[in-house]
């Protein structure tokens, strides 16, 4: 896992960008790569922005690059200051993760001290209802097991 703080400026964050790129090349495992990207990727995830810029682009491109999915988080912005919201925060998933482990997903909380929404990557166990009943046979082998469980299980 790596945790991303991109910097504001678009020439340092092209060189995050590349740095990313041959860090996905030399590690050789599935990775997850969270944090703030100071980027968008779409149009709609900054308020009152219409159209593409470069830096839009080029992130798209990063993230084409490393092979990675862009997890839904659940909401529109991640980063408020006044008026301005923009959604520049980001968890970036390898597909083999989402393939070994489905219950995968990214749950963004509430903002408390930071302008920033908190992004939480998390794996929930599917539940499947109750455990069906097991039964141990050595027990019905034990002599005075059909008392108790007659006394304890059957109901007249």
């Amino acid at each position: 896992m790596c945790v991303l703080y991109a910097p504001n400026d678009h020439n340092e964050r092209l060189k995050t960008w590349d740095q990313l790129r041959s860090m996905r090349a030399s590690v050789g495992v599935p990775c997850i790569i969270m944090g703030d990207f100071n980027e968008i990727l779409e149009p709609k995830e900054r308020r009152n922005v219409v159209g593409y810029s470069q830096g839009k682009r080029e992130l798209h491109n990063l993230l084409l690059d490393l092979e990675l999915v862009d997890m839904d988080i659940g909401q529109n912005f991640t980063w408020f200051r006044k008026n301005a919201a923009s959604r520049i925060d980001r968890s970036w998933v390898d597909k083999e993760i989402l393939l070994q482990v489905p219950s995968s997903k990214v749950q963004c909380k509430g903002r408390v001290f930071s302008d920033h929404h908190p992004l939480v990557f998390t794996t929930e166990q599917v539940q499947w209802g109750p455990t069906p009943f097991k039964n141990i046979d050595s027990w019905l082998e034990e002599p005075s097991f059909m008392k108790t469980f007659s006394l304890e299980w059957v109901q007249l």
